[in-house]
């Protein structure tokens, strides 16, 4: 069965575009600690353009302060952290790959380099996630004659969009005020 077949749908539904694009480049491993949300920018406090990664987790857990110490503190994008609430915590990260993160703004995730469209498809494989799917919004020409099947337009429109996967919602990927999030 080709590459092309595995994927039926076109559409993975709405999805966390900066936890499944950016979050793995940083590198941070934990089966037991996922970040609930990742997003490119807070409300009122930080533009996408600074390249700042947010990341949002449950502090609660066990074992939770042993992860932030080892993966979170001492990572070397680490900038800072702020308490959000009695259970959750952003941890902030200036993401190293700039040039990563202007093609992210812009919706051009093809233009990823090669060694960060791998990283990315390795952790979409050990989730579990739409690996072939993602793999079309990483390398869409290999993908453009199953799309325009199954989108039932002419392949021609795809090569002309050039991009598999919508650009990021904005709406969805900044982080409200820091005021309206911060309640339990």
């Amino acid at each position: 069965m080709n590459k092309e077949a595995k994927i039926k749908k076109a559409s993975v539904g709405e999805f966390s575009k900066s936890l499944r694009f950016l979050y793995p480049l940083l590198g941070i491993h934990s089966e037991h600690f996922k970040p609930l949300k990742v997003y490119v920018g807070v409300q009122d406090w930080i533009d996408p353009k600074e390249r700042c990664l947010v990341c949002v987790f449950d502090t609660s857990k066990a074992d939770f302060a042993y992860f932030e110490t080892a993966q979170l503190f001492f990572h070397e994008a680490f900038r800072e952290v702020r308490t959000i609430n009695a259970h959750k915590s952003i941890y902030l990260f200036n993401f190293p790959y700039p040039h990563v993160w202007d093609y992210f703004l812009k919706g051009k995730y093809s233009r990823f380099g090669l060694k960060y469209k791998s990283y990315i498809l390795r952790t979409c494989i050990k989730e579990k996630w739409h690996v072939e799917n993602m793999r079309s919004f990483l390398f869409p020409s290999e993908y453009f004659e199953r799309y325009a099947h199954l989108l039932n337009v002419p392949v021609e429109l795809l090569h002309e969009v050039g991009e598999l996967c919508s650009h990021p919602d904005m709406n969805q990927e900044n982080m409200p005020p820091l005021n309206q999030v911060s309640k339990p």
